[in-house]
């Protein structure tokens, strides 16, 4: 059984044992995923049907891509809203929505254009679908590189050869690798022979 989930940044998909793994039995240093970009004019209902059928498969764990709502201006605009609501309600947690309304609409040619501007940078670096597994799970590790090989989810180089992308582990996230700073333990071609797609790891 899989359980889905959504909130203003994500839609989840993960199995029902392991949405339910108490926080002291979760080993999340040892907790990452691989990444999927996409554009944000992408079929975004095959973007949600390719997390469901990963994880009904179990190929990961469990599987978070960006909310399709990100994509749509009016549902992004009203998004960055409420974002903006909870944010003030930390500094002033008497404000009633009433009140931050009428702020809103105090400051709202500079309020909309931090919004479109914020909006356009969304649609231009478009949405990001990750799948988690454990780092030695290589089981799950050979299924799920398989899944994405042959659906054209891993880049290829000038000459059909795959990109080396990396496993990124949540710990790293959380400190903040990010770009040039990132530096993956496990990539691509420790895994995988990046030239005929073939698995070669012999662990």
């Amino acid at each position: 059984m899989i359980v889905k989930s959504v909130d203003i940044g994500w839609v989840y998909y993960d199995t029902s044992e392991f949405a339910n793994i108490p926080d002291e039995e979760f080993d999340d240093d040892r907790f990452g995923k691989w990444m999927y970009f996409y554009r944000s004019d992408s079929d975004l209902s095959k973007i949600d049907s390719i997390a469901k059928y990963v994880v009904e498969n179990d190929y990961v764990n469990g599987c978070k891509f960006t909310n399709p709502d990100r994509f749509d201006h009016d549902k992004f605009i009203a998004i960055c809203k409420n974002d903006g609501y909870n944010l003030m309600r930390k500094n002033h947690p008497n404000m009633s929505l009433e009140e931050y309304n009428m702020f809103f609409q105090m400051y709202s040619k500079d309020m909309l254009a931090i919004l479109e501007e914020k909006y356009n940078a969304q649609m231009k670096s478009g949405g990001v679908m990750n799948f988690y597994l454990y780092i030695d799970d290589f089981e799950r590790h050979k299924k799920i590189l398989r899944y994405m090989i042959d659906n054209g989810l891993i880049n290829r180089c000038k000459d059909y050869s795959l990109h080396n992308i990396s496993y990124k582990l949540n710990l790293q996230t959380r400190k903040g690798y990010y770009g040039k700073i990132f530096n993956g333990d496990l990539t691509l071609n420790k895994l995988i022979d990046l030239k005929t797609g073939e698995w070669i790891y012999k662990g």
